[in-house]
């Protein structure tokens, strides 16, 4: 288990905030951003949130939806 899914207070915040306006994103060049996407889609969320989070939000963000 990654520290990602064992950390409570991130899933009670994911699960009880607005997932309508959490976007994936880095700006670290050096991250293993499949490990990151795969950590998000590990947790313990409702799968619609997840696909919120890894880019419905952003499509909604910049307007292509």
């Amino acid at each position: 288990m990654s520290k990602h899914q064992s950390n409570p207070k991130r899933q009670l915040y994911l699960k009880e905030s607005n997932v309508g306006i959490n976007v994936f994103g880095t700006d670290w060049p050096s991250v293993d951003v499949n490990k990151n996407i795969e950590a998000i889609i590990n947790l313990k969320i409702p799968q619609d949130a997840i696909s919120k989070i890894l880019g419905e939000n952003a499509k909604q963000l910049l307007g292509l939806v």
